[in-house]
């Protein structure tokens, strides 16, 4: 008997696995698409999701230049409406390399969002609405390479201390036109492969003596367009860092 009810508690959970129908649209046909067989999405398993390595929930850049932004609601008008990304659209999704999530109207992510996202190397956030990350939104992403989220133009003005804890293979961050005042202190610690920092065309005043200490692949970090002050401590210490970093402003 308790063999039996093993085996029945067993497929009820592969049934309850199986399928993607509670997926947003957009997600569900790109991973049927990445199938490459004539499925629906209640046919989809778990086996079928290892073979999608990239999903793009995003809109090109002249459907920005049509469509423009709503005045009324501060949100861009798409020919497609996408507000909200569902903690189910990306679970089991153990090989994805890259996700594309530009042009829409989300205004947040969660670390729930990418749990399973063990493989991905690039996440591109960018001209959303997002306002703010929880300090460990990223942190399951272990072989990530490159992280966008420029152009998020309603945030808060201020990133967590560890928003990229434990993060060693990250190469790139690209987060310029986020409105961002300054920088935590130890926002890089540890981050022993990043190469570039694209911080351009915030509202950074100052930043902290070490932030782009013991970063040994360090080559490039872009302040251009900050309304940095030119107080002498703080001048001569940004006069070292973009001697050998740093774009002319």
């Amino acid at each position: 008997m308790k063999k039996i009810l093993m085996a029945i508690f067993l497929f009820s959970s592969q049934l309850a696995e199986a399928g993607i129908c509670d997926r947003s649209t957009i997600v569900q046909k790109q991973i049927i698409a990445a199938t490459q067989q004539n499925k629906t999405c209640h046919d989809i398993t778990n086996e079928d999701l290892l073979e999608v390595q990239e999903i793009k929930i995003t809109y090109d850049l002249n459907y920005h230049e049509t469509y423009g932004y709503n005045k009324e609601t501060g949100k861009l008008k798409l020919p497609s409406k996408f507000s909200n990304l569902k903690v189910q659209d990306l679970k089991g999704l153990f090989n994805l390399k890259y996700l594309d999530i530009q042009f829409t109207n989300i205004t947040e992510v969660t670390r729930e969002h990418f749990k399973d996202l063990k493989n991905l190397e690039i996440m591109d956030l960018s001209h959303n609405l997002i306002t703010k990350f929880n300090e460990d939104v990223f942190w399951d992403l272990k072989n990530v390479q490159k992280i966008e989220f420029d152009s998020n133009e309603y945030f808060a003005g201020v990133l967590p201390e560890k928003l990229f804890k434990g993060l060693t293979k990250l190469n790139d961050i690209d987060m310029d036109q986020c409105n961002l005042k300054t920088l935590p202190s130890g926002i890089f610690q540890g981050l022993v492969s990043l190469r570039t920092v694209d911080l351009a065309e915030n509202e950074i005043t100052s930043l902290p003596i070490n932030i782009f200490d013991n970063l040994p692949s360090l080559k490039k970090v872009l302040l251009n367009k900050n309304p940095i002050k030119t107080k002498a401590k703080f001048r001569e210490h940004q006069e070292a860092i973009c001697y050998k970093f740093c774009l002319p402003s």
